[in-house]
């Protein structure tokens, strides 16, 4: 029997090490949002300065304002905080050790500082950090609405009015019938179905002329695409060991999914983390064709390495995802370039799945601040909330709420040690 603590440290380490090194040598990164910009450093166009401050830039809000909150939250690891760094990490650092020395180096450091964190917590004159497990409580409510809100946006407000109906009725069917299934993955089966029948049924949804939509020339594809299976080997290790990750439930990719595993709802977690794999798996698919960049973890791997007998099994299904995806994406992305209806539902889910996140993490970072201090609490949070509206969101609205809390706790210690706020007991 493994040792968990020492396997969890090791696998952490190793995990960070291997995407600090995939976005060194530009094979593959986690962040979405940092892909496109990968081309123009390999042909030439942008220098590894300008790259690494594009994606320190990009890099550091998620990483504070998401990736810190929610670690402390649950004690689980999530993507920001592990992957997103990684990542700008192997894009900072030159020569190559030096970046897996760097990477392996903040794994382990986030790995050991967040155990200390939550050790010495008790330390402080509030330790506020069982209240930030309220971040959560109305996460997964809010995420399951996501359909509802594509379907309102995609086909309008009839449609929209049914599939919210048609949810309502299949969350109290099962509390009042299944009481052992979860209300939320009821919501989102019964939406998700409504919004397949809506697609699936839309004129738009024929297919295009017989090119290939937006995609680049088949010889510029295939260059790219040959890049990428010349770095399989890397990508399906990384894949393997974050698959790892998932199935000894201390790593959850979405933010949904690591408040899930807190829980111990480990199918509420794979669902959430199934769910954001298929809302972006067109933009995914078609960027990493059109850049030959990767996105280091294989497509529906830790959803199902969740449920892996073992860890042997978990690091080959996760491999194993990286090799389908990757040797399949050129003919995938060409299907779904065909159809139009295709791109724009992706666009409209994965806003919708955007803002219903932010609402989910807002409303419980105000409970998490009414669990601190009461009324006091939430001022501060949505306070704090509000201020970075009225600035400009210098912080994504994803990551200000969890910052919003965090912070607020921070600043009832120090009224705390000025006297000014008394210590709930």
């Amino acid at each position: 029997m493994y040792d968990l603590l020492s396997l969890r440290t090791g696998l952490i380490t190793v995990a960070t090490a291997l995407v600090a090194f995939l976005a060194n040598r530009s094979m593959g990164i986690y962040f979405n949002a940092l892909r496109p910009f990968f081309p123009d450093y390999l042909e030439g166009k942008m220098t590894r300065k300008e790259l690494s401050a594009i994606v320190f830039g990009l890099s550091v809000g998620s990483v504070l304002g998401s990736g810190v909150p929610l670690a402390m939250a649950t004690g689980i690891m999530n993507g920001p905080l592990l992957f997103i760094a990684a990542g700008a990490i192997g894009c900072l650092c030159e020569p190559t050790w030096l970046a897996v020395l760097a990477g392996a180096a903040w794994g382990l450091g986030v790995n050991v500082g967040l155990q200390a964190v939550l050790a010495a917590a008790d330390a402080l004159p509030y330790n506020f950090l069982p209240a930030l497990t309220q971040l959560g409580t109305p996460l997964l409510t809010a995420f399951s609405l996501f359909p509802v809100i594509a379907v309102t946006r995609q086909y309008g407000r009839r449609p929209g009015l049914l599939t919210l109906g048609l949810a309502l009725l299949a969350r109290q069917a099962t509390v009042t019938w299944l009481s052992k299934f979860s209300p939320e993955a009821a919501v989102l089966l019964a939406s998700i179905a409504c919004l397949t029948f809506f697609a699936v049924t839309d004129k738009a949804n024929s297919p295009a002329a017989a090119d290939s939509g937006n995609l680049p020339d088949t010889s510029v594809l295939l260059q790219r695409g040959q890049r990428l299976r010349q770095n399989l080997p890397y990508l399906v290790l990384t894949g393997a060991v974050i698959a790892t990750l998932c199935y000894l439930r201390v790593f959850g990719k979405s933010a949904v999914a690591v408040f899930a595993l807190r829980e111990g709802r480990i199918a509420d977690a794979a669902l959430a983390d199934l769910v954001d794999d298929l809302g972006f798996f067109p933009i995914r698919l078609t960027t990493i064709m059109i850049t030959g960049v990767y996105s280091i973890m294989g497509l529906f791997g830790p959803s199902l390495a969740y449920f892996a007998p073992n860890i042997f099994v978990a690091a080959l299904i996760g491999g194993a995802a990286v090799v389908l995806e990757a040797m399949g994406a050129f003919q995938l992305a060409k299907v779904i370039s065909r159809f139009p209806a295709i791109g724009q539902i992706s666009k409209t889910l994965t806003g919708a799945m955007t803002d219903t996140l932010e609402m989910g993490l807002l409303l419980g970072s105000l409970l998490a601040g009414n669990e601190m201090a009461g009324s006091a609490g939430m001022f501060v949070v949505l306070g704090l909330y509000l201020y970075n509206e009225a600035a400009g969101k210098p912080v994504s609205r994803m990551a200000a709420g969890p910052l919003a809390a965090l912070g607020a706790g921070l600043l009832l210690n120090c009224l705390a040690a000025l006297g000014l706020f008394g210590i709930p007991l």
